[in-house]
Formats: structure tokens, C-alpha cells, sequence
């Protein structure tokens, strides 16, 4: 069974040819009476194509939830007047890779819309149009990655404390899937570390212990030897002493 992603970021592609989608269009961005949370939307009639010709003018619209849910919730969310927008549902990892994409700030080579051609409800999209917050996001994810590097033994608990006693929550419960993977792998090769030291050691033992069976064996051989010589002496003199 595949993963349910859950998400407060859901975005719609709709086309104002198709009479579902206008009306749908209108309800949102103008009479605002579907959806009790924050939204940015922009008309997109200057994308192309690869042959160069330019595509059927649509809209982006990228809805910021209060709350986690999944692509199905949303869409239930949607009045069944408008059986189509399904079809027409795309899913965005981050709330500021949405936003960015209305105005393909982020794809150089795709046209480049005016923010000012966004239409939006309660939602600030200057902050995630401005390259500084996601700089201070990754900032931040960067020192919650630099602290584990610098204490590997600290236990979760004791992690999530510094995360928030830091302020640092909001970049940790969103990059947690990432993180949690990282420390997997440290745990990994921490544990690769101490079986190659072990094996290290079995093999030094496994040496000293060879050298050792080998030095017995020749001290064995010696003190054969010495057997047979104490044995040999020992008949030598008997045998002279009944000569004389």
C-alpha cells in the first residue's frame, strides 16, 4: 500500500476554456466563497511550448490550508459541481516552490511573469518570492545538521529539545523525512565502524593466536627432542656401565 502524503499545500491547474474551471475560477479568486484559507494564483498566457508555440492560457493556484491533508481530502473539498478539477490537481513538495512557480522564479529559461500579476488572499507572497527567507531556511536546516554531526550520540529526545529550545521546529518538522535519514545513515556507519574494528581485532587475535598454536608446536618438537635425547644419554650409560 502506497504512502498517503498529507500536506497544507495543494495546487490546481485550470484552464478558463472549460466552463467547470471558470466557475470555479470566479468562486475562488473573485467571489471567494469555496475555500476559508490563503491562496495565490496567477494567469499563465505566455508558457510555450517546445515547438515554441504557446500553450492554452491557464490558471496556477496554489491553496495554503491551516491544516495537513491528503490530495483526496482536498479534493472532496472541492463542490461537486465541478467533477473535472481532479484531473487537474498537482502536487507541490513546499508552499515556496508553489509560490515560486507562478512567476517560474526559479526556471530561468520559462517566461517570467510579474509578481504583480498574482492574485492573492492571505497569504504573503513576498516572503517566499524573496531568495532571502527560503537562504534563511536552508540556514537553518544547515545548523540542525551541523549540531548532530557535533553531538552523534544525543538521543531524540534531547535533539528535538535543542530543535526547539533553538526556535528551529518549523525547519525541523518539515525536513524531518531527510534528517531522520541522515541520522540513520551516521547510526549505519557508526556500526560499520565498530564491525570493522572488530573484525580488525578477530584478526589480530586470530594471529597472536596461530603464532601462539605454531610456538607450541615447536616447543612440543624441543622437548621431544629432549625426551628422546634424555632417553638415548640414559641408555648410553647403561650400556657403558655393564661393560665395565
Amino acid at each position: 500500500m502506497s504512502k498517503v502524503i498529507r500536506s497544507k499545500t495543494h495546487c490546481l491547474e485550470l484552464y478558463p476554456d472549460c466552463i467547470d474551471h471558470m466557475q470555479l475560477i470566479n468562486d475562488i479568486l473573485y467571489n471567494q466563497v469555496m475555500f476559508e484559507c490563503g491562496y495565490a494564483a496567477i494567469l499563465h498566457d505566455m508558457d510555450r511550448r517546445e515547438d515554441g508555440e504557446l500553450k492554452k492560457p491557464h490558471y496556477h493556484i496554489v491553496f495554503a490550508l491551516s491544516r495537513e491533508c491528503s490530495k483526496d481530502a482536498f479534493i472532496k473539498r472541492v463542490h461537486s459541481a465541478y467533477p473535472t478539477i481532479a484531473d487537474n490537481y498537482f502536487y507541490s513538495d513546499s508552499r515556496e516552490h508553489g509560490i515560486r512557480y507562478l512567476v517560474h522564479a526559479d526556471d530561468p529559461d520559462k517566461f517570467q511573469y510579474n509578481p504583480s500579476l498574482i492574485i492573492s488572499h492571505e497569504l504573503n507572497i513576498d516572503r517566499y518570492l524573496n531568495r532571502q527567507f527560503i537562504a534563511d531556511e536552508e540556514d537553518k536546516i544547515i545548523k540542525i545538521l551541523d549540531h548532530i554531526q557535533s553531538y552523534p550520540k544525543e538521543s531524540r529526545e534531547e535533539l528535538t529539545r535543542w530543535v526547539l529550545n533553538n526556535n528551529l521546529w518549523s525547519e525541523y518538522r518539515r525536513s524531518y523525512i531527510i534528517i531522520n535519514d541522515i541520522i540513520k545513515e551516521r547510526k549505519q556507519d557508526k556500526y560499520y565502524d565498530v564491525a570493522k574494528e572488530l573484525f580488525r581485532v578477530k584478526r589480530d587475535i586470530t594471529a597472536q593466536l596461530e603464532h601462539f598454536q605454531e610456538g607450541m608446536y615447536n616447543l612440543k618438537k624441543d622437548v621431544s627432542k629432549l625426551n628422546n635425547d634424555r632417553v638415548f644419554y640414559i641408555r648410553e650409560i647403561d650400556r657403558k656401565e655393564e661393560l665395565h
